[in-house]
């Protein structure tokens, strides 16, 4: 019964581990991204970036790039148009030619999908397709995509559905200043822009479960081995209390070494536990949105959810962003398998009963 919770348990840390790695090998983790309303101009674009330069702190937060994209459903695939270097914030394997780096030109990109939709030919590379009545070149093919990422225009006439905007940082450590920074750099440009999606934090949730689950089985550990290391302590010091007036103490020791040293070992087996944990708490990655404001205050936790809630409910109202949308389909996959392995051991436990 017990070998059979422990495997459970050791595939769910594999499913969180790959995971993880899943998520940080389609997505920069140093990424913010940010919806908006209204539109942008160039001369928007360019107040942004000499913003960027200008914001307080090292130098690392002045290296700051970021995309703008704005979303909508086209003939049955997915148009983007961007400021370019989509790349930079999630992976995206070119079949052929190359991706869009800049909004000069009117130029597109076609998943493979969509080009074979298009043009009957997966490669479209160096082909003229026409959307809502303005040519583009199209110089790159994507693959496995039903995307369309289209040269930024700011003249665009499109009721664009989804708009955002994501900044790449340099520093992942200081991720939470430059969001601070960025999102007082935001307001000062009179953008209304809703709460961001950090990268590091849809990644790092994975790994916080595995430290969880680490934290919970030491703790359980200890537990066990704290109740067998004080009985024979007890024992211990009731024999000597026996012996203590016929015995001196270090003859005594002398006499009970190997049980005193299996008690030492014990006790340094347990601080050994003790220190996995703390470093296991020390690698937790709490967003900041997570922590009350007042830790003794039960007002403050409900704040925090509430919070949670309205950001939530402002992403699900300007679409859900593509790294959101794949963890929740990898959350929903962990949900079943824990269903599913609540089953098999609750079954398993009733037939052997």
């Amino acid at each position: 019964m017990a070998m059979r919770k422990h495997i459970l348990t050791a595939i769910f840390v594999v499913l969180l581990a790959v995971s993880y790695f899943y998520i940080t090998n389609r997505y920069n983790i140093k990424a913010v991204e940010y919806d908006f309303e209204g539109q942008l101009s160039k001369t928007d674009i360019e107040a942004i970036s000499k913003s960027l330069k200008n914001l307080p702190g090292s130098q690392e937060n002045k290296d700051i790039s970021f995309i703008i994209n704005f979303a909508d459903r086209y003939r049955g695939s997915k148009l983007i148009m961007t400021t370019g270097m989509d790349y930079m914030a999630k992976d995206i394997p070119i079949a052929a030619g190359r991706f869009l780096i800049s909004g000069e030109v009117p130029e597109a990109v076609l998943g493979d999908v969509a080009a074979d939709k298009f043009f009957r030919n997966s490669n479209a590379v160096g082909a003229g397709l026409s959307i809502y009545g303005k040519e583009y070149k199209v110089v790159g093919v994507i693959k496995n995509s039903d995307e369309i990422f289209i040269s930024y225009d700011e003249n665009s006439k499109v009721e664009w559905s989804k708009k955002s905007i994501k900044f790449i940082v340099k520093d992942i450590k200081g991720i939470y200043l430059d969001i601070e920074l960025l999102e007082g750099m935001l307001k000062s440009l009179g953008l209304d822009a809703a709460s961001p999606v950090v990268y590091k934090q849809e990644a790092y949730g994975y790994v916080n479960i595995i430290l969880i689950l680490v934290i919970y089985i030491l703790s359980s550990v200890i537990r066990r081995q704290w109740r067998k290391t004080d009985r024979q302590g007890r024992e211990i010091y009731s024999d000597y209390k026996m012996q203590s007036r016929t015995t001196e103490l270090h003859k005594y020791i002398i006499r009970s070494r190997r049980k005193i040293a299996s008690y030492i070992l014990k006790l340094l087996k347990i601080a050994a536990l003790l220190a996995l944990i703390i470093m296991c708490v020390k690698l937790l990655q709490i967003p900041p949105r997570l922590i009350p404001a007042n830790l003794f205050a039960p007002s403050s936790y409900i704040e925090v959810v509430r919070m949670n809630l309205r950001s939530y409910t402002d992403r699900l109202e300007n679409g859900i962003s593509g790294i959101l949308m794949e963890t929740h389909m990898i959350n929903l996959v962990l949900m079943a398998y824990l269903v599913m392995a609540f089953i098999v051991n609750r079954r398993a436990s009733i037939l052997k009963d």
